[in-house]
């Protein structure tokens, strides 16, 4: 049991630290603080299962740094693209992209980020985990086993309101996506039927194709307006994992997503000028 408490704690120490690690590193250019991470709290378990994954299977690699390094580059690039791969299939969205980037796959791994993990699990196996195994050796059982447990709940619980979240966020982009379709069927049925009008009966038909006009211009205003209710709407797990993940594209309502994203960069603004 104490083994086994002891494994979820570092897993825990380590998808924090992998948290830390990315929030600095993208909140740093941008000025503000970003949440970087799948779940909603401090926390990015892909960081957790790749550090473990790390130390257990790279360990006897300890006295050979250069072999260590060469090793982890290759098993946490593979970690990397299998996530992303995992949850483009699972969600329908790219999640981040390394497209644009010098020696990329399939723009879920690039060649700089790989050598940065290989740095970093480097420095995990050779300084990091001893200090932290040395830590959690200082716990009480006890203490251990209801940290554990507790910790364990927790993660069931953010896994949870993530994926619901998320699937809430689909279901967004698709009706963002209906509307923005209703809208252009609309406004090319309202041309279509005028522009076929005109060269009919002129006279006779002006004034039901006035009040035709009227009513489906009517029709198009309400859809826009909306439209504009539910850029805005969304909830707040949805405006964390836009900012949280920029680069991320949906495979099915990609026009709904961009819409969300301009919305939320209009409110960004209007706070920022309120403030000054």
């Amino acid at each position: 049991m104490l083994v086994a408490a002891n494994l979820i704690l570092s897993f825990c120490i380590y998808s924090f630290l992998g948290w830390l690690c990315e929030t600095v590193y993208c909140s740093l250019p941008k000025g503000e603080l970003v949440n970087r991470g799948f779940l909603s709290g401090p926390f990015c378990p892909v960081y957790g299962f790749g550090a473990l994954l790390v130390v257990y299977l790279l360990r006897p690699f300890a006295r050979l740094p250069v072999l260590l390094f060469l090793a982890a580059v290759v098993l946490t690039s593979a970690l990397e693209y299998a996530t992303g791969y995992l949850l483009e299939r699972l969600f329908h969205t790219k999640w981040w992209d390394y497209s644009k980037r010098a020696l990329n796959l399939h723009g879920r791994v690039c060649l700089r980020n790989s050598l940065l993990f290989g740095l970093m699990a480097s420095f995990v196996v050779l300084l990091l985990d001893p200090a932290v195994q040395r830590l959690l050796l200082r716990l009480p059982e006890i203490l251990s086993l209801l940290l554990a447990a507790a910790m364990v709940c927790y993660f069931a619980a953010d896994t949870v309101g993530t994926v619901r979240g998320i699937l809430s966020l689909q279901e967004h982009l698709e009706k963002l996506e209906a509307l923005r379709e209703e809208i252009r069927e609309k406004t090319r049925r309202y041309h279509e039927e005028f522009e076929q009008n005109i060269l009919e009966r002129r006279e006779e038909l002006a004034e039901s194709r006035q009040e035709r006009r009227e009513q489906m211009q009517a029709r198009i205003d309400a859809l826009t307006r909306q439209l504009s209710g539910m850029r805005l709407s969304s909830r707040h797990i949805h405006r964390r994992l836009l900012r949280a993940f920029p680069g991320m594209r949906s495979q099915r309502h990609q026009g709904g997503l961009e819409q969300m994203r301009e919305a939320l960069e209009e409110l960004r603004r209007q706070r920022r000028e309120n403030q000054k």
